[in-house]
């Protein structure tokens, strides 16, 4: 199986997500590129084309404000007809969203056309937590209804071999950085094979990460769809639900999908 398809636009969907129900995605990145400060071996969209976290050498490439204004009112607006709304509007699309190099005036754009539209669909952006350091994009990840981050390995080695990160991201910065946000939903991939962050050792270092976070849940799943490597595995239900378990004893909420 070949993994997915780069999303051609800025909006998609509704799509049917396991943790959100139906979800309209934003697509904040350029159609035709992968543009991420990862390089996950999990990824569904396959490996990154534009591995940076400097953006503004292809600022051009990503959507304008008004364009994604005018796509998400024209979305929302079919939407107020026989269609019934989505459950949530999601920042996420071909790779990292806190990457558009105008992503708080983004925020705001999107927060003023779902007030006008839709009021009651909250809006949420799924984020690598690599961006974090920068004042503007946490200011502007507060001002949605939802902050899903993401966290899949405790310690550096094992970041590294999940998450591939650029050179300089590190996980303490990481874990500075969701303790900095505030209020966040972390979550977080289990996998086997070629990599496995599913032992042991490495869950007891996650969850010493966790209990530094503090975030008022945590959704662990595992792989569904088609991988950048092939050769990694499913984790069984019955050894998530032992994770969930252990997050839950440390007194955080945790859901597996």
């Amino acid at each position: 199986m070949t993994t997915l398809k780069l999303q051609p636009g800025i909006i998609y969907g509704p799509i049917s997500s396991r943790r959100f129900g139906p979800s309209l995605g934003i697509n904040l990145l350029p159609p035709d590129m992968k543009v991420c400060s990862f390089n996950c071996v999990y990824c569904h969209y396959g490996w990154t084309f534009m591995h940076t976290n400097d953006t503004s050498f292809i600022a051009d490439s990503f959507p304008s404000i008004r364009s994604v204004e005018r796509a998400l009112e024209e979305a929302l607006g079919g939407a107020l007809g026989d269609d019934e709304p989505p459950a949530v509007i999601t920042f996420s699309g071909n790779g990292e969203p806190t990457l558009h190099p105008e992503f708080p005036s983004v925020v705001d754009v999107v927060l003023a056309v779902r007030d006008r539209l839709a009021p009651a669909v909250p809006v949420q952006a799924l984020s690598n937590s690599t961006t974090l350091s920068r004042d503007d994009v946490v200011e502007a990840l507060r001002r949605l209804d939802r902050r899903v981050m993401k966290l899949d390995a405790g310690n550096e080695e094992l970041l590294a071999a999940v998450n591939r990160p650029l050179a300089g991201i590190d996980l303490g910065g990481i874990v500075e950085g969701l303790r900095r946000l505030g209020e966040v939903v972390v979550q977080s991939a289990f996998m086997a094979g070629t990599v496995n962050n599913s032992g042991e050792a490495a869950v007891g270092a996650w969850l010493r990460r966790l209990r530094m976070i503090s975030p008022t849940e945590v959704q662990i799943y595992t792989l569904d769809r088609p991988t950048a490597d092939s050769a990694l595995e499913r984790i069984e239900t019955a050894r998530l639900e032992e994770i969930a378990a252990l997050v839950r004893e440390a007194g955080i909420p945790a859901t597996v999908f």
